[in-house]
């Protein structure tokens, strides 16, 4: 089950990031709110979470693991369930895991593997000690601290030795799992060994002895074929190393080392004796008795001259036969060795008897050497010989002291030192601001120039690194980090402001939003006109429906400025299509449509405006039509001019005012959730009237002015001029961003004298 940056598990831990994933589980790292340090939490998989077998698994791997407390081990703190989250709370332990620590060198020095197979080894002997298996010991397995302290990670197929655990299943590495468990499943202490020796082959090698096609091969491998000595693809290694590797992976249990602690004695001699051959190969009685044609160096190098073997990009080497003066040489050495050993081998069984006798007759004359002097001594002052004899005694056993001391010493030393260079920390699920916090003591460039969208990461984190966690890194290097955009639609949205139209469109329907065909208008001091503001769910307040894929949403252009003035065209005798037109291009929207006869005008033209040519009107102003419904010669002609302005100037010198009053109070709007009453609008009040010929014309009664949304506003009026001879009228109040009428009022109007 995945976890998000921030969850808080057992009301203590709080999830900081990310820092890896295994076949059962996810791995973070939190920080324990209790105890005030960083904890690594491993959480079983979803899929797993309903196994029963599974959840037992991994609860056994908390207690197997809570058994064991030693330097060499990563500690198990905790272990706790929360429904389907089932979880382990270990140490955290930043570093490098010896494969990538391999990969990183190409293959490691006698002192360094030496060093951390001995640290290695003395966590897996703690486990043994306490009756739990490792089963799964490889380098990815084995962690160097940026302190250079060697541990022992994840006992997660660990299980306590017992007798109703003789057949498990096969698991592990196939790369490093011992001949035994590979058969039959059954591993004991002795099949750690060996995996940790197919380790110490890879750290000198840099590569592991057995690699196929497929994991069968491999296996077989382990099974039925001789390793090859490491001493062949590494000139350099310590003799006493090469026998310690060949004889900790032997095919037969009994002929390798017996317990950790047995190896770790040879280990630690080979520092101190590194050309010596103090290894006993067989550990066994009977295994003595193996004959020369099971001797697995001789198997290894005839399996080498006969088979032709192809490279591999893990673990390959090459045939002998082979025209590299470099590999005549491997080989050279290779049989003078093998050639030497059993010449010296021959000879010793030659001349055994002829030691023998020589041993006798040398150990007579000794005899009575020592009787004579016996004899001597008596004779001289015996007590002072004894006292000479104590005093050197005395002096052999400081000097064994001083330098047993010494070797001590040197044994103990085996942390691995990084130098030049560092691990690099998982960035995953961090900004980039503190992705550079994070690495500012490594001396390295983060690159945030990659983008990519993520259904897992909100915007702004990062979700790849080109330098992946726990690998090496060398100051000045550069980190590629990719930064996540979010979703695609969630970008998609909050990209299409200030787009044209259809770009917006485009994005959209990219990211599999629908657009709608309709669209608002409103007025931006930010955006500019015809561009994009933003968006609003089809049918919804804005904001108030989250979008997914398949929704429906309007698109918010801008209006332009509020105090933006447009030309009001000249409409008459144009078709009404072509009107709607010259409307939009002059940034003017098609209001209400009348049809009524006209004498001259053909049908579907306009023979009347709202707002004669030539007047300045906001952007996104409404305007009214009228249009000719049939070819009358009968009807009145439409006058050609309708403006408030010249429709007063021709009042004034007329005697047929009609005049109207009104006074009552407006809701502008409904509020809508708790946002709502600190929005304003731009409020106006107009009078609407019919004029003779079918047309509207408007009077400004009040200018607009911002108001809160909901808010009431008096509309009162007394004398209100209306147009002559009519004796109706609508009082608007409207939104002058919108043209959206909140409430009208039809007043009647009285001719001259007024009200």
């Amino acid at each position: 089950m995945l976890l998000n940056i921030g969850d808080k598990l057992a009301d203590r831990y709080i999830i900081e990031e990310k820092i890896g994933q295994g076949g059962m589980s996810y791995v973070y790292k939190a920080s324990d709110t209790k105890l005030g340090r960083v904890v690594a939490v491993k959480v079983l998989k979803s899929e797993f979470s309903a196994d029963e077998e599974f959840i037992k698994k991994f609860k056994n791997e908390a207690k197997s693991a809570a058994k064991l407390s030693h330097p060499n081990i990563v500690t198990a703190y905790d272990t706790a369930d929360e429904g389907n989250l089932h979880y382990i709370i270990m140490e955290l332990v930043e570093g490098i895991t010896l494969k990538n620590y391999i990969a990183r060198k190409g293959k490691l020095s006698n002192k360094e593997t030496l060093g951390i197979a001995i640290q290695a080894a003395e966590g897996i002997e703690e486990a043994h000690k306490k009756g739990i298996i490792h089963r799964d010991i490889k380098p990815q397995n084995i962690i160097i601290s940026r302190d250079g302290k060697v541990k022992v990670a994840d006992f997660g197929i660990a299980k306590a030795v017992s007798g109703e655990t003789v057949n498990p299943a096969v698991i592990g590495s196939v790369h490093y799992i011992s001949p035994e468990q590979a058969k039959t499943g059954i591993a004991d202490m002795r099949s750690d060994l060996y995996s940790l020796g197919i380790t110490m082959y890879e750290m000198i090698t840099g590569k592991v002895p057995f690699s196929g096609d497929n994991t069968v091969n491999v296996v077989m491998a382990h099974i039925q074929e001789a390793i090859v000595p490491p001493k062949v693809y590494s000139k350099d290694i310590y003799p006493a190393l090469n026998d310690i590797i060949l004889k900790a992976t032997k095919k037969n249990p009994d002929e390798r080392y017996q317990t950790a602690g047995d190896l770790i004695l040879d280990l630690k001699r080979c520092g101190r004796e590194p050309d010596g051959h103090f290894v006993r190969m067989y550990a066994s009685v009977d295994s003595k008795k193996t004959t020369k044609e099971d001797n697995t160096e001789e198997k290894a190098f005839e399996h080498l001259k006969s088979t032709d073997v192809k490279s591999d990009t893990e673990s390959s080497y090459q045939a002998f036969n082979t025209d590299n003066e470099a590999d005549k040489d491997i080989e050279r050495d290779f049989v003078s060795n093998h050639i030497n050993r059993n010449n010296l081998k021959q000879k010793k069984a030659d001349t055994e008897q002829d030691q023998i006798k020589k041993l006798i007759r040398s150990g007579l004359i000794l005899a009575v050497a020592v009787l004579l002097l016996v004899f001597v001594f008596s004779i001289i002052n015996i007590s002072g010989l004894f006292r000479s004899f104590s005093n050197d005694e005395t002096a052999k056993s400081t000097l064994a002291e001083e330098t047993s001391t010494t070797e001590e010493t040197e044994e103990s030393n085996y942390n691995i030192t990084i130098y030049a260079e560092d691990i690099m920390p998982n960035l995953i699920g961090l900004t980039v601001d503190a992705a550079k916090e994070k690495t500012a003591d490594l001396d390295i460039i983060i690159n945030d120039k990659l983008t990519d969208y993520s259904d897992v990461y909100y915007e702004g984190l990062i979700i790849d690194q080109s330098i992946k966690p726990d690998e090496s890194v060398l100051p000045g290097a550069e980190v590629v980090v990719t930064v996540s955009l979010g979703t695609k639609i969630n970008y998609a949205l909050k990209s299409i402001k200030n787009k044209t139209v259809d770009e917006a469109v485009q994005l959209l329907t990219d990211a599999g939003v629908v657009v709608s065909s309709e669209m608002e208008r409103a007025f931006s001091e930010e955006v500019p006109r015809d561009r994009v503001i933003g968006w609003q769910p089809e049918g919804s307040a804005i904001g108030s429906a989250s979008v997914k894929e398949g929704s429906v949403v309007r698109l918010i252009v801008s209006a332009g400025s509020q105090n933006e003035l447009v030309i009001m065209p000249n409409l008459l005798g144009m078709d009404q299509e072509a009107a709607k037109a010259m409307l939009s291009d002059s940034g003017l929207q098609l209001g209400e449509i009348t049809e009524v006869p006209s004498a001259s005008t053909p049908k579907g033209y306009v023979t009347g405006q709202s707002v004669p040519e030539n007047v300045e009107l906001q952007y996104g102003t409404k305007i009214d039509i009228v249009v000719s419904s049939a070819l009358d010669p009968n009807a009145q002609p439409a006058p050609q001019l309708n403006s408030t302005q010249e429709t007063a100037s021709n009042q004034d010198n007329s005697t047929g005012y009609y005049y109207g009053s009104i006074d009552t109070v407006c809701t502008v709007g409904h509020a809508q959730g708790p946002d709502s009453a600190s929005k304003q609008v731009m409020v106006g009040i107009r009078l609407k009237q019919r004029t003779a010929d079918g047309s509207f014309e408007y009077t400004v009664l009040e200018e607009p002015k911002p108001v809160a949304f909901g808010s009431k506003i008096p509309v009162s009026f007394r004398n209100i001029k209306g147009i002559e001879f009519v004796e109706k009228g609508d009082i608007q109040v409207y939104n002058a961003e919108t043209n959206e009428v909140y409430n009208t009022y039809t007043i009647d109007f009285k001719a001259k004298g007024g009200l």
